[in-house]
């Protein structure tokens, strides 16, 4: 044979032995992968190259591609069941097929990124129909729009469900108070409005519950004070009709924190939620509530944070109790109409803020304020040059 033709063949072999070599990579790919590298990737605008080791000929994707994580159990078949893609700066609808083509996820984070609702409704309904085996799901910081779809409630494993920060409209989605198992439910951050669901209240296992800034414009709702699992509790910065505190919150036995700023609250700090033991955070700023801060207060030793400014309290400072608080480190009542003396107890007590300006108090201050390296006296200073001035 001439040995130019030797060359050739030697030439076709190198190409065929190349091809077969990409045809064999690709084609073990586990098809979960398939559809990742060959369908997702393909219809997600990448500009950072996030996922640029979603690659055909990559030999172990479980330990390699971004955000992808396989089922430790059958290490053979690579089964995709967490896809964590938060935070990668992509753009894409939300990928209807997802879960149909990657039948084992449990896992599935798209947060702080530009994912948007598919052009029809009716096909992220359908999408979210097909994942039933999602535990935790986080679409959060994103560009979804519309009305929730009530298919969230064929999600029967789900416990953590992150929707804020996005676009969504109409009513609360009622279904979710269907969901057995979960725990954790954040849908503040939208267009909500309305009333709440009369199923608020029948949540089975839900600890935290947050719809801050939404354009929630009916009532608080008292069966929320049902929900005795819960530990968060967040309405915050909502224009609710104008009403009292809940009595029914004082059943919330579990709850550590409870923020409702700017929620129309009118009349007295409610008695019932002495029954709180376990708080430790309790925001109610910018209402209308009156009456004086309860004594009763200092009987809820968890506590770290009290934000009760602009109200229209009025009344003293508890004069005893304060040395029950040895965790208290914020406390802010500024803005109200409270007279009297700061007292001893609370400047003992290892503050980092305390914010006491535009009230009507007056007297010394005791040496012990200055004791504290990290208190930041804003209002103890504002409370001493208002005595001053009026001296003057």
């Amino acid at each position: 044979m001439p040995l130019f033709l030797l060359h050739v063949h030697a030439a076709l072999l190198i190409l065929l032995l190349t091809a077969a070599a990409v045809d064999v990579s690709s084609a073990t790919l586990p098809p979960d992968f398939l559809y990742l590298v060959n369908t997702l990737k393909n219809t997600i605008s990448d500009p950072t190259s996030a996922l640029s080791s979603w690659s055909s000929s990559s030999t172990s994707p479980c330990s390699s591609w971004a955000g992808v994580s396989c089922d430790p159990a059958d290490p053979r078949n690579a089964t995709v069941t967490s896809l964590d893609l938060s935070g990668l700066d992509l753009t894409a609808p939300f990928p209807s097929d997802i879960c149909l083509l990657l039948p084992r996820l449990s896992f599935l984070s798209l947060s702080n990124n530009s994912f948007s609702s598919p052009a029809d409704d009716s096909t992220l309904s359908s999408a979210l129909a097909g994942c039933s085996r999602l535990v935790h799901l986080d679409l959060s910081q994103n560009l979804f729009t519309g009305s929730l779809p009530e298919s969230i409630a064929s999600l029967p494993l789900l416990t953590y469900l992150d929707l804020s920060q996005n676009l969504f409209t109409g009513s609360l989605p009622e279904s979710v108070a269907s969901l057995p198992l979960l725990t954790y439910l954040d849908l503040s951050g939208n267009n909500f409005s309305g009333d709440f669901p009369e199923s608020y209240g029948r949540f089975p296992r839900l600890e935290v519950l947050s719809v801050v800034y939404n354009l929630l414009d009916g009532k608080i709702a008292h069966f929320l004070g049902n929900v005795s699992s819960l530990k968060m509790l967040k309405l915050s910065y909502n224009p609710f009709v104008p009403g009292r505190f809940p009595d029914e919150f004082g059943n919330l036995t579990n709850l550590e924190i409870l923020r409702m700023k700017e929620c129309g609250l009118v009349g007295e700090i409610p008695v019932s939620l002495r029954r709180l033991k376990k708080l430790k955070n309790l925001d109610l700023v910018i209402n209308s509530l009156e009456g004086v801060i309860p004594t009763w207060i200092m009987e809820l030793t968890d506590l770290v944070q009290i934000e009760l400014y602009n109200n229209s309290l009025t009344g003293e400072l508890p004069r005893t109790g304060w040395s029950n608080l040895s965790g208290l480190r914020k406390l802010d009542a500024s803005m109200n109409r409270l007279t009297g003396t700061i007292p001893e107890e609370l400047t003992r007590l290892p503050l980092v803020s305390l914010n006491l300006y535009e009230n009507d108090l007056q007297g010394d201050l005791h040496p012990s304020i200055a004791e504290s390296p990290v208190l930041c006296a804003r209002g103890a200073a504002d409370a001493q040059e208002q005595f001053l001035r009026r001296d003057t």
